[in-house]
């Protein structure tokens, strides 16, 4: 992978911790989340046939899903992250695919379950 590809995994993963501390994340589990995010990056890139392109890593990153929706879906969501972000694909997002969140498994809407956080007074 060039240096291209290499910045996107490392930008993407910075923004999921930035966005993890923003919601008051405990730092080890936002460790942990990084941590877990990745290894599921490293186990995609090393399925890759040939030489791995930066297209080939953003269809891994886009796969997992944005880092607002991972962060949702490990327990916190930032105060500007609409609840809506998970259950809405982004346009070059293939149809289909499974997105991941903590620990791997298909990422839910807390929005579609109505766990919604109540305002602060």
């Amino acid at each position: 992978m060039g240096i291209d590809g290499e910045r996107l995994v490392l930008d993407y993963l910075s923004k999921v911790g930035d966005l993890a501390h923003s919601a008051n994340i405990p730092s080890a589990e936002r460790r942990q989340l990084v941590g877990r995010l990745r290894d599921e990056i490293g186990r995609q890139r090393s399925a890759v046939p040939g030489e791995e392109r930066d297209a080939d890593i953003k269809r891994i990153l886009g796969g997992i899903g944005r880092p607002e929706e991972v962060v949702a879906a490990a327990g916190g969501a930032p105060e500007d992250a609409p609840w809506q972000a998970a259950t809405a694909p982004p346009e070059d997002q293939p149809q289909g695919r499974a997105r991941f969140g903590r620990f791997g498994r298909a990422l839910t809407s807390r929005a579609a379950a109505g766990d919604r956080p109540e305002p602060a007074p």
